[in-house]
Parts: C-alpha cells; sequence; structure tokens
C-alpha cells in the first residue's frame, strides 16, 4: 500500500519576497534563483519543495 507524503506549502506574499531578496546579498540572490530554476526543471513535487526549504532557511512562514 502506497504512503501518502504530506506537503506542506508555505504561502509566502510577493512583499515578503521582494524584502527578503533586498536584504540579501546579490551572490545570495543569484544562488536561490539557480536554485529554483535547476528545480523546476525536475518538475513540480522538487519545485514544491524547494520553495518550501527556501521559505523555512529563511523563516517566511
Amino acid at each position: 500500500m502506497k504512503t501518502l507524503q504530506k506537503e506542506w506549502i508555505f504561502i509566502v506574499s510577493p512583499q515578503q519576497i521582494t524584502a527578503l531578496l533586498n536584504e540579501l546579498p546579490e551572490a545570495e540572490v543569484r544562488a536561490l534563483l539557480i536554485e529554483i530554476f535547476i528545480a523546476r526543471n525536475y518538475g513540480n513535487q522538487e519545485l514544491i519543495q524547494t520553495l518550501n526549504d527556501i521559505a523555512a532557511r529563511y523563516n517566511l512562514s
């Protein structure tokens, strides 16, 4: 029997994202964008997980 893995999706406002990007160094912003872009190439599940990880890492939840 398959078990369902629960996905936690953080709701992050555009204002939170803008504020975060404005306070981070340029190199870190680039690294985040690359991380998101790579995850997107692996599909929706990977993208959702990556966005959740980023939201948790920067306390955006």
